[in-house]
């Protein structure tokens, strides 16, 4: 837990580098928690690498169906991967784990937007498409 906690100070002291050690360091002692996946997964996702940050965020999952910040960031790095329908069954799955966010339906209605869904995108975002 300690490297953990380093990994986290680390990380608000925008130390990459350090936070991946200590998070690492963490998983390696055993510390293997849906946070510790998600921190790490996240600083790997700052440094566009995208494909370790898909594994941790999995591995976050795996340790926690309920992680909402997991499927959140998860389908935010599918969606830089312009994978929108990967990134779309993540995001429903947040709205469904905290339905009374709003910034879960905004991302959501941006994957809609990108998939050239735009009547279920404004529906998203609140809008309307009816020019009333």
């Amino acid at each position: 837990m300690d490297n953990y906690n380093r990994g986290a100070e680390c990380y608000n002291h925008q130390q990459y580098e350090m936070a991946l050690e200590e998070f690492t360091q963490a998983i390696q002692k055993g510390y293997q928690s849906s946070e510790v996946y998600n921190s790490r997964g996240y600083v790997y996702f700052l440094q566009r690498r995208y494909d370790e940050a898909l594994a941790d965020f999995t591995a976050s999952i795996s340790a926690n169906l309920n992680n909402l910040r997991a499927y959140a960031n998860r389908a935010m790095v599918y969606s830089h991967l312009q994978r929108f329908n990967e990134a779309l069954t993540d995001a429903d799955r947040a709205v469904e784990l905290a339905p009374n966010f709003a910034s879960h339906y905004s991302d959501r209605g941006a994957i809609y937007f990108k998939l050239h869904y735009e009547d279920e995108a404004l529906v998203q975002l609140g809008g309307n498409n009816t020019g009333a």
